[in-house]
């Protein structure tokens, strides 16, 4: 009996001391996170990872995610997103449907994408529901339905997403179900923002969109100009040539109609 008792008794302060290394790395962890020391922190977050600590698995999967070590890797962002994910985390669910969204680290994959965001947005997640609505935009394994992406575009608008915004105005300004549209309304929401940053082409593109739907082709195609000559240089040929193709059609008195965007060339 009296070696049972010492057994059981060594067996309970292993176990705590496992605690306490445990909790001991985990607060090492995030201290070499916090202080930028990034391949220290990508090691000592592995060993408390591993033994389970929620914290640690998403600064693990952090690290690796944003490249913040020279051997970054996404397949290990994703399996520590994944694990966090399982664990509650909210925001590793976030970021791992939006990995599976552009098929960084694991394959592209709508559903799975579908499954981690909805996830996240049960906590209200604002980043969560833009992307759903992106979702929503078309995309592997989820067909395009604007009426469902207009739902969450406005849950995340609510909340003053910049682009979940934007991307409202797009919809009624360019959706080819005439149901959805509404030129005035696009106008009204997008102009709010271009107020705060005249010369970002992508809200330029919006405003003039929203103008076309409008029939005011003049002030469209002004617009449009001005959101070509602030396009980036860096931005992909495939993006100007959009912005044109639309400037274009404003010139010749037709407003734009597009049900699902290219996300391989605005990835």
């Amino acid at each position: 009996m009296q070696r049972s008792f010492i057994f059981l008794l060594v067996m309970l302060l292993a176990g705590c001391n496992d605690t306490e290394q445990s909790l001991t790395s985990a607060k090492q962890c995030e201290r070499h996170y916090k202080a930028e020391s990034y391949q220290v922190a990508a090691r000592i977050c592995a060993e408390s990872a591993h033994a389970g600590n929620i914290n640690s698995q998403w600064i693990l999967a952090y690290i690796h995610l944003h490249k913040l070590i020279p051997d970054y890797d996404y397949s290990i962002a994703a399996k520590w997103l994944e694990e966090a994910g399982d664990n509650g985390h909210t925001a590793a669910q976030r970021e791992l449907g939006k990995m599976y969204l552009w098929g960084r680290g694991v394959p592209r994959d709508g559903e799975l994408a579908m499954k981690w965001l909805k996830l996240a947005a049960r906590e209200q997640d604002t980043q969560a529901e833009f992307f759903i609505g992106i979702l929503f935009m078309g995309t592997d394994g989820i067909a395009a339905d604007q009426a469902s992406a207009i739902h969450w575009f406005k849950k995340a608008a609510a909340r003053d997403h910049e682009m979940a915004i934007n991307n409202l105005a797009w919809i009624y300004a360019t959706s080819p179900n005439k149901s959805l549209r509404n030129g005035a309304l696009a106008i009204k929401l997008i102009t709010p923002l271009i107020t705060e940053k005249p010369t970002a082409s992508v809200l330029l593109d919006t405003l003039a969109a929203a103008y076309a739907e409008n029939e005011q082709y003049a002030e469209a195609v002004e617009v449009q100009q001005k959101a070509i000559a602030n396009l980036s240089d860096k931005v992909a040929s495939s993006v100007r040539d959009g912005y044109v193709e639309r400037l274009t059609a404003y010139k010749e008195s037709r407003p734009w109609r597009e049900s699902a965007p290219d996300w391989e060339s605005n990835d």
